[in-house]
């Protein structure tokens, strides 16, 4: 595998986990931790 299709990969497995992450926090209501 190259290093240009590893990198994609890569990337996308990390933005892909940001977002699961983001839906937690806000199921969880973690985020309320730090109001507006």
């Amino acid at each position: 595998m190259n290093k240009l299709r590893r990198l994609a990969l890569v990337s996308a497995a990390v933005t892909y986990a940001l977002i699961v992450l983001g839906a937690v926090v806000r199921i969880s209501g973690s985020g309320l931790g730090c109001p507006d």
